[in-house]
């Protein structure tokens, strides 16, 4: 519920993603990482989502505007 109301996060709009990709038949999988900046925790910071479409493998970040 968190997205629609403009409260989500990385790792909400990342599954949202994944469920939509996986819906449509691509093969996906979340991955979590960590952002080129200071590290303040010891887990990762940042949840991206990963396709494979024919020979390629493609990152995207939904919470990227570019």
């Amino acid at each position: 519920m968190s997205v629609p109301i403009g409260n989500g996060v990385c790792r909400n709009l990342a599954d949202n993603l994944y469920h939509i990709l996986t819906h449509l038949g691509y093969e996906c999988e979340i991955v979590c990482g960590e952002m080129f900046m200071e590290k303040r925790e010891n887990i990762p910071n940042h949840r991206v989502v990963y396709v494979r479409y024919e020979d390629q493998i493609i990152l995207l970040d939904p919470m990227n505007e570019m």
